[in-house]
């Protein structure tokens, strides 16, 4: 059954209904919110962040489950301490708030880092406690096993060599190298793409032939990545001459080096025409086109050369050649002293073949005659005859010997110079030591006629010198005594010193040696090579001379002549000398007083200067 309602009424109800139906939606939504709020801020307080591979260069981020009141930031600890900022994030009530910490410097790498948050309080006030959070940053990125991670202890680098090394992936400064070296190096430092490093030594080239340790250390987490002793290529060197001299018409030129060479980098450059090429790793053969004789041709070897090994040449070699110059002699013979004087033979080796007749025109010797000639190969022979006893004998070879072959003529003059033998005459005398003080000229005297085969005694041949012994008469001024030029003046036990014997002056002694029978001659003004002449002769010689130089005695004699005699005046017999008489080296002396003596020329010159008449006697 159908009603028929008002209009007015229909629409009285309705509004009613929707005022109701408004009512119940928001009974609805609040006890909604009433109990989201509730879930929200009773649930147990959790955190989610990154606990693993977290960046070492960006913000850490720690969402909580449910709304709370700020966290006191300030009151964040991080465990190993790092300094930066945290911030407490709440955009509104429907998302869930943020603990955000942005570091003022990159955390370590692989590094677990503890965060203590301070409690704080639910929405409606209730304590709340905030659990510690622990994360761990991402590994630093490894090394490739390439460039010097490669590299083995005691491996040979090249000087100019980079120290390289590759990361498995982009650094991202998670390492912060540094390169070490013993010694300390400049170097320059290079990255590409975040992820290649490269060291390179700062004047080009390391030091070469040298042990270097290098380390790569890295400082940010204080770890060494290398360390290893590497050894820098050696400098290549040139090993044969920078100047090469007499290279012949047709000769090649070798360079050696000490080490093999990279042959791509060297420029050797000769300032002849010709044609270069590498016999071997270490040589290099230089074939000229012409050379012209003594002349010299420079050559260079560029810097920048490198060695197998990687050793780099740092400055230019600057080097010559010098072909076949003027014709030298390179040997003589012979040298020495003492060499034989009647014969010897002279040579003179030539540096190449030369013109025979042109070399022998030009020798010449200091003493002797040239009796031959011949030569054997280069070399040429003279024969040259009586050259002289005791001799600096020289020879030359005149400039203008000329060349047979390539080459010039000699330019210079070249000699050679050689002493010849020494010759001795010793006479075979006989010694006899002196019987009396003032004696030694009667003893000499009777060693040298004993020579001659003549026998005597000392008492005899002081007879017949003249013999009265008397001492010195002082009763006058100047003192009175008999004459030495004729006899034997005082006795023969006396001293000349106390007055009482002198003995004679040469004179006397030639007299008594004519009264046995021999002639002889009394000289004065005597000198060493006269003696060596009388020797050379055969003829024995008694010497006067003197102990010392103490002085002198002066008298009269009693037909008034003045004498004068040394204080220590002594006579020996000269049996032998060493040396020719224009040079005598020195001899051998009979004292009657010492034995048998060797004295040098300068030691008898001497002896001779302190007689007052420089006197001697020869027996012939």
């Amino acid at each position: 059954m159908f009603h028929n309602y008002h209009p007015g009424y229909v629409i009285s109800r309705l509004l009613k209904n929707r005022r109701l139906a408004l009512i119940m939606s928001s009974v609805i939504i609040l006890s909604a919110v009433v109990t989201y709020l509730v879930l929200r801020t009773s649930l147990p307080l959790t955190l989610r962040y990154d606990a693993t591979d977290v960046k070492v260069d960006g913000p850490l981020a720690i969402t909580l489950n449910q709304l709370t009141h700020p966290i006191a930031t300030d009151k964040v600890q991080v465990a190993p301490a790092v300094k930066g900022t945290w911030q407490y994030i709440q955009p509104d009530v429907t998302k869930n708030p943020k603990l955000v910490f942005t570091p003022a410097t990159y955390l370590k790498e692989h590094t677990t880092y503890t965060v203590t948050i301070p409690n704080t309080k639910r929405v409606f006030g209730v304590e709340l406690e905030v659990p510690k959070v622990s994360f761990t940053t991402e590994r630093a990125p490894s090394l490739k096993s390439s460039g010097a991670a490669s590299w083995k202890d005691g491996q040979v680098v090249a000087a100019d060599e980079t120290v390289r090394v590759d990361f498995v992936s982009p650094n991202r400064h998670l390492r912060k190298l540094e390169l070490r070296t013993t010694p300390e190096l400049e170097t320059v430092s290079s990255v590409q793409r975040d992820q290649s490093y490269s060291w390179s030594p700062k004047n080009g080239v390391w030091p070469q032939n040298t042990d270097v340790t290098i380390e790569l250390y890295d400082t940010k987490n204080e770890q060494s990545l290398i360390k290893k002793t590497i050894h820098i290529a050696a400098e290549p060197a040139l090993t044969s001459p920078l100047g090469q001299a007499n290279i012949d018409e047709r000769e090649s030129i070798s360079l050696t080096f000490d080490q093999p060479i990279s042959h791509q980098t060297a420029r050797i450059a000769f300032e002849l025409p010709g044609k270069g090429t590498w016999k071997d790793g270490t040589t290099y053969v230089f074939t000229p086109d012409k050379l012209e004789p003594n002349k010299s041709y420079p050559y260079t070897v560029a810097k920048a050369m490198r060695s197998r090994d990687g050793g780099i040449l740092q400055h230019d070699i600057a080097g010559s050649i010098s072909t076949v110059g003027p014709i030298t002699v390179v040997g003589t013979s012979p040298r020495g002293d003492g060499l034989a004087q009647a014969s010897q033979t002279l040579s003179f080796t030539f540096s190449r073949p030369v013109d025979h007749a042109s070399a022998e025109q030009r020798l010449s010797v200091s003493a002797g005659q040239v009796t031959g000639m011949s030569w054997r190969g280069n070399t040429l022979y003279a024969t040259v005859a009586n050259l002289g006893y005791q001799q600096t004998i020289s020879a030359a070879i005149a400039a203008g010997v000329k060349n047979t072959t390539f080459g010039v003529p000699s330019t210079r003059s070249f000699s050679l110079s050689f002493t010849t033998e020494v010759r001795s005459a010793r006479l075979d005398i006989p010694f006899f030591r002196q019987q009396h003080a003032a004696t030694c000229t009667a003893a000499s005297l009777r060693m040298a006629l004993a020579y001659r085969g003549v026998g005597a005694d000392e008492i005899g041949l002081v007879n017949a010198m003249g013999y009265n012994p008397r001492s010195i008469d002082k009763s006058t001024d100047p003192p009175v005594w008999d004459d030495p030029q004729t006899m034997f003046v005082g006795s023969i036990n006396g001293s000349i010193t106390g007055g009482t014997g002198a003995g004679p002056d040469a004179p006397p002694v030639a007299k008594a040696a004519r009264a046995y029978g021999r002639n002889a001659s009394a000289v004065t003004g005597i000198d060493a090579g006269w003696i060596a002449q009388q020797l050379y002769n055969g003829n024995p010689v008694i010497m006067f001379g003197a102990f010392s130089r103490t002085g002198t005695i002066t008298w009269k004699t009693p037909s008034g002549d003045t004498r004068i005699m040394n204080l220590t005046g002594h006579a020996t017999t000269v049996t032998g000398v060493k040396g020719e008489p224009s040079n005598p080296i020195g001899f051998w002396v009979n004292d009657p007083l010492r034995g048998a003596l060797y004295w040098t020329t300068a030691q008898v010159n001497a002896n001779i200067a302190l007689d007052p008449d420089r006197q001697a006697v020869v027996i012939y």
